[in-house]
């Protein structure tokens, strides 16, 4: 449904008609420009009671009597820059093609006793899982209760979100997390943690004396390492609704439209996040690094060159080369950049005037690199799944 909202910017007093595509949030904030002087603008849409929408005008712009330029917002995906203005365009025209298993599950939801149509959300058919900042919460809220030791209030929190199966006994708070991060990844999680989960079972079956070895050092610190993953996907979820613009197409593995635009632009909200998700991947990345040791044929705590304590100890931005040879495990570190690492570590990226384009130089001073926000958001998007999947990957290992 696409929601029209006339409005006029506060700091050029130009009008504008924002056609805003609505979401599967309860809030959906839209961080904009103003398309004549580009100052930024910031609205909500509050979608709690359907089907009224409601509009909050939170910064620099005002409800108005008059039409304007016409600014297209997508939710859930970017749109080509080429008709950001265009009156008759509908954001969802730019959404992936349904694939034939997509066709197949549609096929099957077709009534027994009747040949109509079958009303579909296409995003949720694309695999989108609505409402998905708001089950975080109450996930997030689960774990806290989880690790301050109030057993009953996580079970209440686990049962809102996951219905009685989360009263049996085999669906702890580990299983509700890689229960969600493979729903959220769909519909490549599932299939991807599978793929995983098959080559540590044949690591350890190879060599279970030693996989034990490696369990016994990892869960010495199993909780501590889980409340880092936790944090990054929560800081994640803060700015959801601007990295959600383009997660359908890492989940899906699939091209964003040509000249991809992301049509809502909160660039303080997310500026740092890949250089925070990086740091994490660098740290946490021992894990599968000492499963590949023991696929080598080497004691789980040594590399080819070096102990897997000195491992630790070295720079960040090479930690991923160890993996460069095992095919069934560097797949979960291919986004993996320093370069842009530093650039938002630093606060290098700078922002283009009309919110569509990052730019910084590698270093600081070096070379000047640009990319479209969206893709940046897409990068971002890929570590974080490569994230999720690796905090799967240890709590069903160890």
């Amino acid at each position: 449904m696409i929601s029209r909202i006339p409005l006029r910017c506060i700091a050029c007093q130009c009008a504008a008609s924002f056609r805003v595509q609505v979401g599967h949030e309860l809030v959906q904030p839209v961080s904009a420009s103003c398309p004549t002087c580009f100052t930024p603008i910031r609205l909500q849409l509050r979608l709690d009671a359907p089907p009224i929408v409601s509009v909050d005008f939170t910064e620099n712009c005002e409800a108005s009597a008059d039409e304007g330029m016409v600014v297209n917002v997508g939710s859930g995906f970017v749109i080509s820059r080429e008709h950001l203005n265009e009156e008759a365009y509908f954001p969802s025209m730019d959404l992936p093609e349904p694939t034939d298993l997509d066709r197949e599950w549609l096929e099957a939801q077709q009534p027994r006793d009747g040949d109509g149509p079958v009303m579909v959300d296409l995003t949720v058919l694309l695999g989108g899982l609505p409402m998905a900042r708001e089950h975080w919460r109450m996930l997030h809220n689960a774990y806290r209760f989880f690790r301050t030791g109030q057993q009953e209030r996580m079970v209440a929190q686990l049962v809102d979100l996951f219905g009685e199966d989360a009263l049996q006994p085999h669906f702890t708070i580990e299983v509700a997390i890689v229960t969600f991060f493979a729903r959220l990844l769909e519909p490549t999680g599932t299939t991807k943690l599978i793929r995983a989960m098959e080559e540590i079972k044949r690591v350890r079956n190879e060599n279970e004396p030693e996989f034990a070895r490696l369990l016994a050092a990892f869960s010495q610190a199993r909780l501590d390492r889980l409340d880092e993953y936790i944090d990054v996907v929560d800081h994640f979820f803060r700015a959801y609704e601007q990295f959600n613009q383009v997660f359908m197409y890492v989940r899906r593995e699939v091209d964003m439209p040509q000249d991809p635009y992301a049509t809502s632009t909160d660039f303080e909200a997310t500026r740092m996040f890949y250089g925070e998700a990086f740091e994490l991947m660098g740290s946490q990345l021992d894990f599968i690094v000492s499963v590949n040791n023991v696929s080598s044929g080497r004691a789980f705590d040594q590399l080819l060159h070096i102990s897997i304590a000195k491992f630790r100890g070295i720079d960040k931005a090479r930690r991923a080369e160890t993996l460069a040879s095992n095919a069934e495990l560097n797949w979960l570190a291919a986004e993996y950049d320093n370069r842009l690492r530093n650039a938002s570590h630093h606060r290098w990226m700078r922002l283009s005037p009309d919110r569509s384009q990052i730019s910084y130089r590698v270093g600081g001073n070096g070379e000047l690199i640009t990319l479209s926000y969206a893709d940046y958001l897409h990068r971002c998007c890929a570590i974080t799944a490569q994230v999720m999947l690796l905090a799967s990957i240890e709590i069903l290992s160890t």
